[in-house]
C-alpha cells in the first residue's frame, strides 16, 4: 500500500542544553535496543523524545515500516521554532549490507531576509529510505522541538499533480494548501529555506 501523506517525526529536547547526535531511522540499528539510564529507546539520548507525528503511528511502529516497506524519498522538510535549530547540519546516511555507505548532508544557509525562528529548511535530495538509514541532527538545541516530514516520492508526485506544489527540478518554487500556506524562495543552493 503506498502511503497517503508524508511521514512526520517529532523530536523533543527535555534538557536545557544541546544535545549532539540524534537519529532517526536506522531501524536495523535502533529498534530492538531497549531504554536504559543513559540510553532513551532507539539509542537516543535520555533527554531525547521520538514519536511519530501520524495519528495512530507510534515511532517504533514506523521503524517497522521502514525495515518492511522501503519507499524513495523526494523531500526532506526540517522545521523548528527553536532559534538557531535550523542551523545546525543534518546527515543522511544510508548504509548497505556489503560495508557500502552513501552520506548526504543538508547544510543550512541563512537567508538576511529570514527571521531566526519558526523556521524549516527542504532539500530535494532523493533516496532510499529503509532499515538502514540514518538522519542525523549533528544537535538538538536545548528544550527545542523538531519536525521531520519525510515525502516520499509518490506522495510527492500526488500533490505536485494536485497542484499544491509548483516543482521544478532541482527546486521547490511554491507550496500552498499544505497545512500551512508557506512561501518559497528559489535559491541556486541544494535547499531552500523558508519562513513559516
Amino acid at each position: 500500500m503506498e502511503p497517503a501523506q508524508p511521514f512526520i517525526i517529532q523530536v523533543v529536547s527535555a534538557s536545557a542544553s544541546s544535545i549532539s547526535d540524534v537519529d532517526i531511522g536506522d531501524a536495523y540499528g535502533n529498534r530492538a535496543l531497549v531504554q536504559t539510564a543513559s540510553r532513551s529507546p532507539f539509542g537516543a539520548d535520555p533527554n531525547i523524545t521520538l514519536s511519530s507525528g501520524v495519528i495512530g503511528v507510534t515511532y517504533i511502529e514506523w521503524l517497522a515500516e521502514t525495515e518492511r516497506r522501503p519507499f524513495k524519498v523526494g523531500l526532506t522538510e526540517i522545521i523548528s521554532s527553536s532559534a538557531g535549530q535550523i542551523d545546525n547540519p543534518i546527515t543522511i546516511t544510508h548504509r548497505g549490507t556489503q560495508g557500502g555507505r552513501e552520506d548526504h548532508a543538508i547544510i543550512p544557509s541563512i537567508d538576511p531576509n529570514q527571521g531566526l525562528t519558526d523556521r524549516g529548511i527542504a532539500d530535494d535530495y532523493e533516496y532510499m529510505f529503509d532499515g538502514y538509514t540514518r538522519l542525523r541532527l549533528s544537535q538538538v538545541n536545548g528544550l527545542a522541538t523538531v519536525t521531520i516530514k519525510i515525502y516520499p516520492i509518490s506522495v510527492l508526485k500526488r500533490i505536485i499533480a494536485d497542484g499544491h506544489i509548483d516543482f521544478r527540478k532541482p527546486h521547490i518554487t511554491r507550496v500552498s494548501g499544505i497545512e500551512e500556506p508557506h512561501v518559497w524562495k528559489e535559491r541556486t543552493e541544494i535547499f531552500d529555506i523558508f519562513v513559516v
